[in-house]
């Protein structure tokens, strides 16, 4: 091949590599559907068998109203529930739930026999899991406290993960008695890791490095593996677990992202859905309290655990109450995008990417 037809060969090579790159990051810009949310809405999760969304509210700012509040989106509903105490005798390890004590984070449902359960990890009066009964079939969710699980001194707990073993993970954000941890975050030291709590062995750290930041968290079905969310580290991390399974492993590897990452849930593609907040840890501090400008975009992105790639990307005008995103959460065929700012939730059109 003559030079000057092999160096415009190689351009056009490259140009065309570049543009396949780019097409897997490639933005959809959205503008949002609006729905009536909670006040600071942090974590949200869907009922398996019916209609409607479980939302946790926090404890952040004068408009809080912490709790669970279950939304549907047709007929529009959104109301704050209120939960029944199961029988003293039912529980082993907690005194009795106080709704004035009651300040939710992550939460997750899953499946007991032939019930759902919500488990809940509550910041209030005391560092433990919730865990509710969810009754009510197809119709508004009704919830019953059962017990706890006390979450140990060292943890400051934010996501949950529940496998079908009954086994949980959760994300140990930070140590609460390291004081130097929210300048190690600003920093982007590594400041917390995975737990591990088995109806056997009761908790234990999990033989996984640690990151800056742990927040949000998924995990395979089969416990060999988790997606967590480094939300100092603006990065996302897969991180193998030990199991029973023999088949091999997946190695750790991490997903850098142009923002701080918030929770995490898997889609019906069993791809992992993520978005955050587009600022740093002292510009969320600075925002949440009126001081300093809020972010006015989010991006939500859906990335493959197998390769650790993102395969679809969209950019949704924020506003001025929406850029702290929390939560993206498919809802058939939309996502869900909560925010700790303002009273709405964004809904825009979801199809999940076909990845091998």
């Amino acid at each position: 091949m003559p030079a000057k037809s092999l160096f415009f060969y190689r351009i056009a090579t490259a140009v065309a590599l570049l543009c396949t790159a780019l097409s897997v990051h490639a933005e959809t810009l959205v503008k949002p559907d609006n729905v009536a949310a909670p006040p600071v809405a942090e974590d949200m999760v869907t009922i398996p068998g019916s209609d409607w969304v479980l939302v946790s509210g926090i404890s952040i700012g004068k408009a809080a109203q912490p709790g669970i509040y279950a939304m549907r989106r047709l007929p529009l509903h959104l109301e704050k529930l209120s939960f029944d105490i199961a029988a003293a005798a039912d529980r082993r390890h907690c005194s009795a739930l106080e709704e004035k004590a009651f300040s939710p984070l992550g939460i997750t449902v899953g499946r007991d026999g032939d019930r759902n359960i919500l488990l809940v990890i509550n910041r209030g009066g005391r560092a433990a899991i919730e865990r509710f009964r969810v009754d009510g079939g197809s119709g508004k969710p009704r919830l019953t406290w059962e017990d706890c699980i006390p979450i140990p001194s060292e943890v400051s707990a934010n996501s949950l993960s529940l496998l079908p073993t009954g086994d949980i993970y959760i994300t140990q954000t930070y140590d609460p008695a390291d004081k130097d941890s929210w300048q190690r975050r600003v920093d982007g030291e590594d400041t917390g890791r995975l737990f591990h709590w088995s109806p056997r062995d009761g908790w234990q750290a999990a033989p996984v490095k640690p990151m800056s930041g742990p927040n949000g968290l998924v995990v395979s079905d089969d416990g060999c593996f988790a997606v967590v969310a480094a939300w100092s580290g603006s990065e996302l991390v897969r991180q193998s677990l030990p199991c029973a399974s023999t088949g091999e492993k997946r190695p750790d590897k991490s997903l850098a992202l142009s923002f701080m990452p918030d929770n995490l849930r898997w889609t019906s593609a069993g791809t992992v859905l993520a978005t955050g907040q587009h600022t740093t840890p002292n510009g969320l501090l600075e925002c949440v309290k009126g001081k300093g400008e809020c972010p006015s975009v989010l991006t939500v992105v859906e990335v493959d655990p197998a390769s650790m790639k993102i395969v679809q990307k969209w950019r949704v005008d924020a506003g001025n109450d929406l850029g702290l995103a929390t939560t993206a959460l498919q809802v058939g065929e939309e996502i869900w995008v909560s925010s700790i700012l303002g009273h709405r939730i964004a809904r825009f059109p979801y199809q999940p990417a076909q990845v091998k």
